[in-house]
């Protein structure tokens, strides 16, 4: 990921808002909520896919119980060069509007 798309998206970051806060940019930017699932009273996975569905964004709540090893958090998914997927991950307490300029950015 170059630098500038990293750096334009942290200052343009709305440090208020996480979670699926970034699932509601990325609405706003037409894609669509492709999966929910309720992994356990605790624990869900949240899928945004891109309108081509190309890429996609997935949100795994941090898990309140005690006994959980996870603390959730983001996966982005693009494709790359000569046909691999490009990832990247982000801490649950990643800013929505990183998230989603991550998501969103080329």
């Amino acid at each position: 990921m170059p630098a500038e798309v990293v750096n334009a998206a942290a200052s343009d970051a709305d440090e208020t808002s996480f979670g699926t806060a970034a699932g509601d940019l990325l609405t706003a930017a037409g894609w669509h909520l492709q999966r929910y699932e309720a992994l356990s009273p605790t624990l869900a996975e949240h899928q945004w896919a891109s309108g081509d569905d190309t890429r996609w964004a997935c949100f795994t709540t941090p898990d309140t119980d005690p006994d959980a090893v996870g603390s959730g958090g983001w996966t982005l998914a693009r494709p790359g060069d000569h046909g691999k997927q490009q990832r990247i991950t982000a801490s649950a307490n990643t800013p929505a509007a990183i998230v989603a300029s991550l998501a969103l950015s080329a």
